[in-house]
Parts: structure tokens; sequence; C-alpha cells
């Protein structure tokens, strides 16, 4: 069984990758693991000559790049609790935010949420109706 089918098969709560095996290279092996098992913390092992591949494992939801060549027991222990933590609020962030979308587009008056500079971050299904303006 590879890591991916594993990975589906659920009970796996983080995962560490190395962007350099032989049968793991870049961002696309990242990919393939968020499409696999979204919910799990990923955490990106590396070395200083691929840091440029850091920040884009990050935006792409990756947890954490950590160099391997700077990993002792302690470190990587709280890197993973960490990563455990942060996916955890994330996906319960998530939840809360599709509830109140739901709750929202639920109700029969309009509601429209604006940013402190008055742009429109948020409009329910009445009040598009209402204004005219797509969400």
């Amino acid at each position: 069984m590879d890591g991916i089918e594993r990975l589906e098969k659920g009970g796996i709560v983080a995962v560490l990758v190395d962007f350099h095996l032989p049968d793991s290279q870049g961002l696309d092996t990242l990919e393939k693991l968020l499409h696999a098992a979204p919910h799990i913390a990923i955490l990106v092992l590396g070395d200083e000559q691929s840091e440029d591949l850091a920040k884009p494992a990050l935006e792409c939801g990756g947890q954490d790049y950590l160099f391997k060549n700077h990993l002792d027991s302690y470190t990587l222990a709280r890197a993973l609790r960490g990563a455990i933590g942060r996916k955890v609020a994330e996906d319960a962030l998530f939840v809360e935010k599709e509830r109140a979308q739901v709750t929202l587009n639920s109700i029969g008056d309009g509601v429209l949420s604006t940013d402190i500079v008055g742009k429109v971050t948020y409009l329910n299904l009445v009040a598009e109706k209402l204004t005219g303006w797509s969400r």
C-alpha cells in the first residue's frame, strides 16, 4: 500500500513530507497529499538550498517548513504539536464559517458585511436580490 492510499483510509493526523526523495518531488507532492487527506497537518522537510519552496509550500496548505539539518526530538515534537493544533483550529473555523453562511442565507432579511474601508465582503441571497449585486 502506498502512502496516498494509507492517508485515504484515515487515522493519521500529521505527515512529514520531504520534497527531495526519489518518488516525492516538489509542490506536486504536497498537492497530492492535500487532495488525498485535506484534514491532516502537513509539515514539509527541506534544506537551505530549497528554501525557495518554503513560502509556496505554506501558501499551498503546508503547516510548517522545517530544515532537516536543524531538527532534533524537541523541535520536531514542538513543530508537530503546533501544526496539528493549527490544523484543528483551521478546520473548526471553516465549519463555523460554513454554519454562519447557511444561517445568513436562510433568513428573510438582507444582510451584507463590509470591511473597515466600506468594501462589501459578503452578501446573503436576499441582499443580492435587493441590491442587484452578485456575490
